[in-house]
């Protein structure tokens, strides 16, 4: 698994395999992110299904932790599963992502609205999906909710 793991993360733009690819295949050969541990990718299969191959944007708060500048799985699996989509992370900590010209990133506090203000001009308008992996505070999740 470790070696198709490199593979495919060498594979240009053009071929990435996590649009053939089942969501829970894909979550699983990324690696780096506790979703498949979890069990969401059934979920996200059941809510996602009608925006797959839609031209949405999708805000993910929360892409990565504290040890590495390098953003988790998420990104990727997000800008794969959903093609021609528009993806914006955030992140309290700052991370570096270069995953293509569809994925952007915002370094802030999700609970401030000035971050929510960049990320909603990355992404070009008010997002289509919010997935909320941040500080999993209440008070924190509400104001994201409100913001966006």
């Amino acid at each position: 698994m470790r070696s198709l793991r490199s593979a495919i993360r060498g594979v240009g733009s053009f071929a990435r395999l996590g649009t053939v690819l089942p969501l829970g295949t894909t979550v699983r050969l990324y690696g780096n992110t506790d979703k498949a541990v979890r069990g969401y990718p059934r979920y996200y299969v059941h809510h996602f299904r009608g925006f797959r191959w839609r031209r949405n944007r999708v805000l993910e708060i929360g892409v990565g932790g504290y040890a590495s500048a390098a953003p988790s799985g998420s990104l990727r699996i997000w800008r794969d599963y959903l093609p021609r989509s528009t993806i914006v992370g955030i992140d309290i900590h700052d991370k570096d992502v270069r995953l293509g010209k569809r994925v952007h990133f915002c370094r802030g506090d999700q609970t401030s609205r000035e971050v929510f203000d960049r990320a909603l001009e990355a992404l070009g308008g008010a997002p289509d999906i919010v997935i909320d992996d941040g500080s999993h505070l209440d008070a924190h999740a509400i104001a994201s909710f409100r913001s966006s």
